[in-house]
């Protein structure tokens, strides 16, 4: 599963205990087998589908009822029944439906034989093919005629609307899928074709080979008649004829990417094949869904097009989230919704470390931090902060995205350097049973124990370190305030957004003295909301913390400090301070200005230093954070001293990478950031003759985007309308900048 349009609500599902209480299925039975069969009806105006099923489960305990999802489907008591192992048939006494917590109940007139194997049959069931979530239908209409397809998805609770199931994270079972079609049409599931049979009035029925076991939530299945590709290795990519000849390319890169995947996690994927399906970007929910062997993807997220910059970064990244779910998820799986970051996390941030692995020089982990890390800063400021463990409740959402994605992504990369890339690739060598944060952090824990390699935990293990980022909302922020006489460094710790919040915070520093910023694990461990540096202090020079921005927290110094480091920023050495570290500066500065905590003359006369910058990921820092914070303070009084600032002292210096820079990273970055930062100017700022200079002098003098970029129409600012405004402002500040013809 993919992000931005995520929102699926999750529902419960046992009798209702009180109001605010959640429901979840009892764990009286434990399902270990689904034989199902299904027949979408395409012929109709309004397509249906009909099934049966068996399930076989094992009783845990001597219960007389067993409770399972469904819902919007029919199921006849009739059509219901169990029998035990021993061939005897179990009496129902009654079937009851509760569509508020989607649960079809079966009462029993004498309890289970608790450990004992059952068969429970549904005949028959029948239901509508809607649209997004569940068992869904859609007709395209292509150049070569009419495209018509069923296909499934599932997540988090669509799985109930095309079968009865044990419709929960945990309740895992191997699946046995058979799909009834006409000829025209063919199938796909999430295992390989075992056989097909043919039926007596002409349909064929594609039996599927067993599955491992699953979570029914990645269970997939479609009848479609869209056109393929080649099998290439154990990839096919499946789209209608307009899309087809755009995926050879991300059929390539699948090979690289599942290679990839299973040499660093050492666990080989567990099926023998992986298709891919493009479907219509109206047509699911998500933008993508890791169903394990059967990926749906929109259209745009598998479609490349070589001459638009923009679609290399986003099917690269879209589709190495998915593939890392094939393994952050389909195999380790949360026992619940409330640890989904367990998932999610993991996924986002191997999405960016496999996609770095096929592109190296795309510098994609260095994106990273601006991407994910600062955004990740930027949403929660924005809307609101939120725990990682999020308890679901019953109509509800989950967590927002960015708590799922950009922030826990941000603290597994916090913990990938505290405790270094080899002791974490060894731990996730281990850690594919487990199903709580708990299990995750004692697997890593005994990887930990059992190295050679020593790690520096202050005394602490990963479980008491990870239970403050795991909980608390939001992200400390550290103040550090040097003693100049002696050396000392206080630092304080504090949350901006609950108080008395305190975190296991891994400290590392720099001084200019010794600009070592390649050991990014912990100097030591702030724990208190008051520390004290004491050991390898100096009073000349900067000092810096939070090497290569590892740690998911701000910085903030004295105002000494921050003029010392503005003064390595503008001398010719400002390269001694890490990249990464530098846009850090940026960010944090800016942040800090309009926070009211120090000048906006700190990151102003900051900014300045970009005049000899040649690396993108420092003026991404800079145009996303000037842009929030001329967006936040629109009218303060300090604004008045941003536009003074600009107009007279910046405007003529700043001169990002020119077109003879463009390399293929470069344009990926610029198309995505900058111009991003552009649009964010554009939305907030083109009302007033400001909003024009920033636009200018973020974009130089000769910048532009590559002419393929402006076809996107009204919403593009390089729109005719926009063309004639920054002539008009080129000839009102005497600025010279050249546009290309307008397309």
């Amino acid at each position: 599963m993919h992000r931005f349009l995520f929102a699926l609500l999750i529902t419960a599902i046992a009798i209702p205990i009180g109001k605010g209480q959640r429901y979840r299925l009892p764990k009286t039975v434990k399902p270990t087998r689904y034989v199902l069969t299904m027949e979408p009806n395409l012929s109709t105006n309004a397509p249906t589908f009909s099934g049966n099923l068996i399930i076989q489960f094992q009783a845990l305990s001597p219960t007389t009822s067993i409770t399972l999802h469904a819902n919007d489907i029919k199921i006849a008591t009739s059509s219901v029944s169990i029998v035990s192992s021993t061939g005897a048939n179990v009496r129902i006494w009654r079937t009851t439906s509760n569509p508020e917590v989607q649960t079809f109940t079966i009462n029993l007139r004498q309890p289970l034989v608790s450990l004992q194997h059952y068969n429970l049959t549904f005949s028959k069931f029948t239901g509508g093919l809607g649209t997004g979530e569940g068992f869904f239908f859609d007709r395209i209409f292509t150049n070569e005629g009419e495209s018509l397809i069923a296909a499934t998805h599932f997540q988090s609770k669509g799985a109930r609307k095309a079968f009865p199931c044990f419709d929960e994270p945990s309740f895992k079972a191997t699946f046995i899928i058979s799909l009834i079609r006409q000829p025209k049409f063919f199938s796909l599931s999430n295992q390989e074709l075992d056989h097909m049979e043919e039926l007596s009035d002409g349909r064929l029925k594609d039996v599927y080979k067993e599955t491992p076991p699953m979570s029914t939530y990645i269970v997939a299945f479609s009848v479609l008649n869209f056109k393929s590709t080649p099998v290439y290795e154990r990839h096919q990519i499946y789209a209608t004829s307009e899309v087809i000849n755009d995926v050879f390319v991300p059929l390539q890169l699948s090979v690289l990417m599942l290679k990839s995947l299973e040499d660093y996690t050492g666990i080989a994927y567990g099926l023998n094949k992986l298709d891919h399906l493009a479907v219509p970007n109206s047509f699911i929910i998500d933008n993508a869904m890791e169903n394990w062997g059967l990926i749906l993807y929109r259209e745009r997220n598998l479609k490349y097009n070589p001459s638009a910059v923009r679609d290399i970064k986003r099917v690269v990244t879209f589709m190495a989230h998915e593939f890392s779910h094939q393994w952050f998820g389909n195999l380790v799986t949360p026992e619940f919704w409330d640890y989904i970051w367990i998932s999610e996390s993991f996924a986002t941030y191997f999405q960016y470390f496999t996609a770095s692995q096929i592109q190296p020089t795309w510098r994609l982990m260095d994106q990273f931090n601006i991407d994910i890390i600062h955004q990740g800063f930027l949403e929660e400021e924005e809307k609101g902060a939120h725990p990682l463990t999020y308890e679901v409740q019953d109509d509800q959402r989950f967590p927002p995205f960015y708590v799922m994605y950009e922030k826990g992504a941000s603290i597994i990369r916090m913990m990938v350097h505290f405790l270094s890339h080899s002791i974490f690739q060894k731990a996730v060598h281990r850690q594919f049973q487990c199903v709580t944060p708990q299990d995750l952090y004692r697997t890593f824990q005994e990887e930990i124990n059992g190295s050679v390699q020593k790690v520096f935990l202050g005394g602490m293990n990963l479980g008491d370190i990870m239970q403050s980022w795991e909980t608390n909302k939001g992200y400390p922020i550290v103040t550090a305030t040097r003693n100049y006489n002696t050396g000392f460094v206080t630092l304080k710790q504090h949350s901006p957004f609950e108080n008395g919040a305190l975190w296991s915070i891994p400290i590392n520093y720099v001084y200019s003295f010794q600009p070592n910023f390649q050991d990014t694990t912990a100097s030591f461990w702030f724990t208190k909301e008051y520390d004290i540096i004491y050991e390898n202090v100096t009073t000349g020079g900067w000092l810096l913390i939070n090497k290569q921005q590892t740690g998911r927290y701000r910085v903030n110094y004295d105002l000494e400090n921050w003029q010392r480091i503005i003064a390595v920023l503008q001398s010719d050495n400002f390269q001694s301070i890490h990249v990464l570290n530098r846009a850090q500066l940026l960010n944090d500065a800016f942040y800090f200005a309009y926070q009211k905590i120090i000048p906006v003359s700190i990151p102003l006369t900051m900014s300045e230093y970009l005049a000899r910058e040649k690396d993108y990921i420092p003026f991404a820092a800079f145009c996303n954070s000037l842009a929030y914070y001329l967006y936040t303070y629109n009218g303060n009084t300090d604004k008045d001293e941003t536009k003074f600032f600009l107009n007279h002292r910046f405007k003529d210096q700043i001169t990002p990478p020119g077109p003879n820079d463009y390399t293929q990273e470069y344009k990926i970055f610029r198309v995505r950031s900058v111009f991003k930062s552009v649009s964010v100017f554009v939305k907030y700022c083109l009302r007033n003759v400001l909003g024009f200079i920033i636009i200018i002098m973020v974009l130089g003098r000769s910048i532009y985007p590559p002419p393929q970029y402006l076809h996107q129409g009204s919403s593009t600012f390089f729109s005719a309308r926009a063309k004639n405004r920054f002539h008009i402002v080129r000839r009102a500040t005497m600025l010279h900048v050249t546009l290309p013809p307008h397309q």
